[in-house]
């Protein structure tokens, strides 16, 4: 990877928006950005069933599915999210990866962090 180059995961259910909090998300959509330009790389498709019995569906507190996320978003620089808790925030801000609250449309919000990191 060079070095003005980044890799975004944006928090999504329909591919197309942020609009999901991190434990909930079905698919985590991968982008690159390099010298303004953006391209889109794939998703990472989740686990859609929790085993916390006590939340079921959500995998924002289970400690062993953040850390296997972690592992395969491990070359993003940012992650785009509804919302995310302390805990989730914690493990993925040790492990470098920027976590940033924002809904909205995809290719916009990727926009914006083209703009910012191009400063």
């Amino acid at each position: 990877m060079s070095a003005d180059m980044i890799k975004v995961a944006v928090a999504t259910d329909d591919g197309i928006t942020s609009d999901v909090n991190f434990g909930r998300a079905n698919r985590f959509v991968l982008a690159e950005i390099s010298g303004g330009r953006i391209k889109r790389e794939g998703e990472v498709i989740t686990e859609s069933q929790s085993p916390d019995i006590d939340n079921p569906g959500c995998h924002g507190h289970d400690k062993e599915y953040i850390e296997g996320l972690v592992k395969k978003l491990n070359e993003c620089s940012y992650l785009i999210v509804k919302h995310i808790g302390n805990f989730p925030f914690r493990i993925l801000k040790s492990n470098g990866i920027n976590v940033l609250e924002q809904t909205g449309d995809i290719d916009e919000l990727l926009g914006k962090i083209a703009a910012y990191t191009a400063r």
